[in-house]
């Protein structure tokens, strides 16, 4: 295959083409472009070429001598305005805030009155063993108090009757 050919072929079927849009959709040509020569690329040497000049670019721009050399290791460079806080030691106000945050995130709603925490919310023991906190976060991970109900809704449920007994499987008659 001629591949000269083909390339004028081609170049023929697109100026008939755009011709024809010309024509079609009356388009006002403000003037016409000028043909370009075309010339083979020998993409090796210009490649080459472009890559050693890039080299020499940034050889040209590093300079070692004046950098300041930093240990990360030695202080604490790396400040964060982030203070840890402990959830059980927070007052009243912000630990609700954070259980009502939590219950944005898991997209529980109530079907009774908040109040009825208010006692384990003050008392940090009791708050323990309902509420589980995320260490890496610092958020509540699971409030095991919310019982979903069977349409849907959330209730609060203060005391575990479920006592689970372990079903021995392999046992000798």
């Amino acid at each position: 295959m001629d591949t000269s050919l083909y390339v004028e072929n081609y170049i023929n079927k697109l100026n008939e083409l755009n011709e024809k849009n010309i024509k079609e959709f009356d388009y006002k040509l403000k003037e016409k472009l000028p043909i370009k020569e075309t010339k083979e690329i020998i993409s090796y040497k210009e490649m080459k070429d472009f890559t050693d000049s890039r080299k020499k670019y940034y050889q040209q721009n590093t300079n070692f001598e004046n950098e300041e050399h930093i240990n990360i290791f030695e202080n604490n460079i790396i400040k964060t305005d982030e203070i840890e806080l402990n959830f059980y030691d927070l007052p009243f106000e912000k630990k609700m805030d954070n259980i009502f945050d939590y219950m944005k995130r898991k997209k529980i709603k109530l079907n009774c009155d908040m109040n009825i925490i208010n006692d384990i919310v003050n008392d940090n023991a009791l708050l323990k063993k309902y509420i589980s906190i995320d260490k890496t976060y610092n958020i509540i991970n699971k409030v095991s108090f919310f019982k979903k109900l069977e349409n849907g809704d959330y209730n609060i449920v203060l005391e575990n009757s479920n006592k689970r007994t372990k079903k021995k499987f392999f046992t000798k008659k």
